[in-house]
């Protein structure tokens, strides 16, 4: 019996997918994602989960799908939810990507979150 839920996302670079994970205090490993009665997919970009269950992005053509056994992190982590986790990880790797653009194009930048969780982002050409 499984118990993966899928949730697509518009993530497209691997990279700065990672570094937002990082960047949110999560230990990041390429190859399984770990699920019910040692159940595995292999992923693209794992987040270790304490505990034998991950999360996982599969990177196909045109979408990333996040994988995780909900039930089995929820085991370990009974507040995890998947919708939340996307969510959270949507706005780092967001915020990563801007920045990241913006330095292409020769800006310096400064950054700030606000205590509502806005992210206000200076960016300067000289």
């Amino acid at each position: 019996m499984s118990h993966w839920t899928e949730l697509k996302t518009n993530i497209t670079d691997k990279a700065i997918l990672v570094q937002a994970l990082k960047d949110l205090g999560y230990t990041v490993i390429s190859g399984v994602c770990r699920g019910y009665a040692g159940n595995k997919i292999t992923s693209d970009v794992v987040v270790q989960m304490e505990g034998n269950y991950d999360v996982g992005f599969l990177f196909t053509e045109g979408e990333t799908k996040i994988i995780g056994d909900e039930w089995g992190i929820n085991l370990r982590h009974p507040m995890f939810n998947l919708a939340d986790f996307t969510k959270e990880v949507k706005k780092k790797y967001s915020h990563n990507k801007v920045m990241d653009e913006i330095r292409k194009q020769g800006y310096t930048v400064a950054s700030e979150t606000t205590e509502n969780g806005q992210i206000k982002i200076l960016a300067r050409h000289w």
